[in-house]
């Protein structure tokens, strides 16, 4: 350190520290402990164990003192006391020994407690700072928000001055939903007798198995007609011949659904069936609820499900039936339509008519 001292020896250099202020009195006395002892050690062979024990300990805390000085370190170091060896009668050194060892223990526990609160100040502060990154996007996603709404009001406050054009048929359907929503949904007993007052309403006699009769009526429905692959909760018949299904099912069920169920059962029919069908698999297949009512036209080059007013009438069916024998590979009406508008409509209806010998057309169906 540079310190000007008046002589070599240990006392001297302490001497020095001392009045150049580096060691405290508590220092200061440590290093008197462990010179008195060292030299009662030598010079009047001196061996007591506790004074050695204790000489050890001082001569620790002078080493962390130093390492201290010179290194600036502040880390908590705690004195490891040696294992006694052989059998140590001595009772206070065995306590000197248990009082070192919990000292250790108290420097670590504190150690670590220092350590849990560092780690819990670090932890507090990168929650704060997560906090405070939330708090900001709050605030940008509440801004987008009130960006929204801005543009929601101006844009209502425009077409509450110039109010769009409804179609006239947009507007009947949204005034039909609105009744209908202002009633409870139909329960499934509801639906099938909506569905026999729809059939009954477009020309259909409504009957059970055990009531059927094909010969004087044109246009049966059959309740509940056992199928190869289920039961059919209406089968149609016209002229005798069983031409399709209605598969039924209680409002407020997805028709889409419902679409396989109606082709499994077109296709799945017992052998007496296919024999007295028109054709199989049965062209002509309906789901409905009583309100809401799908179709589904095999007869098509590309059938698709597709929303109707009502079922078709027997007669309108049997049309399609003779149209569909006099002129095979002719499309259906409602497939010219959409190849060729109205004129190629005309066009299938007058070749069919002359192929079946019927002159004029009496039908004009959208199959």
């Amino acid at each position: 350190m540079g310190l000007a001292r008046a002589g070599s020896r240990q006392i001297d250099k302490l001497r020095a520290l001392d009045a150049a202020g580096a060691l405290t009195p508590q220092v200061h006395r440590t290093f008197e402990d462990v010179r008195k002892v060292g030299n009662r050690a030598v010079h009047e062979h001196y061996a007591d164990s506790r004074a050695a024990l204790t000489a050890v300990r001082d001569c620790f805390s002078l080493g962390l003192w130093l390492h201290r000085t010179l290194t600036g370190e502040r880390e908590i170091r705690a004195f490891l006391a040696p294992e006694p060896t052989g059998d140590v009668a001595d009772g206070a050194l065995l306590k000197d020994l248990d009082r070192y060892r919990a000292d250790l223990v108290a420097a670590r526990t504190n150690l670590q407690g220092k350590t849990s609160r560092l780690h819990a100040e670090q932890e507090a502060r990168q929650a704060a700072e997560a906090q405070l990154a939330a708090a900001a996007a709050a605030r940008a996603e509440l801004a987008a928000l009130v960006a929204q709404v801005t543009a929601l009001e101006t844009d209502l406050s425009a077409r509450a001055q110039h109010p769009p054009t409804v179609a006239p048929r947009r507007r009947d359907a949204l005034v039909e939903r609105a009744r209908r929503a202002s009633k409870a949904p139909l329960t499934e007993l509801e639906t099938r007798e909506a569905i026999d007052e729809m059939l009954r309403a477009a020309g259909w006699v409504v009957a059970d198995v055990a009531d059927l009769d094909l010969v004087n009526h044109s246009g049966v429905a059959v309740r509940e007609l056992v199928l190869a692959s289920g039961r059919a909760d209406y089968g149609l018949y016209v002229d005798g011949t069983l031409v399709g299904v209605i598969e039924a099912k209680r409002e407020g069920t997805s028709l889409s659904t419902v679409e396989v169920q109606s082709d499994r059962y077109a296709t799945g029919l017992t052998a007496e069936q296919r024999m007295n069908a028109w054709r199989t698999p049965l062209p002509l297949r309906y789901e409905s609820t009583g309100v809401e009512t799908w179709f589904t036209n095999a007869l098509e080059d590309q059938p698709r499900a597709r929303q109707v007013f009502g079922f078709h009438r027997p007669e309108t069916v049997a049309s399609w039936m003779v149209q569909s024998q006099a002129d095979p590979g002719a499309p259906t009406y409602r497939a010219a339509y959409r190849a060729g508008g109205e004129r190629a409509v005309q066009a299938v209806s007058l070749r069919r008519d002359r192929r079946a010998g019927q002159g004029e057309s009496r039908h004009h169906v959208a199959a």
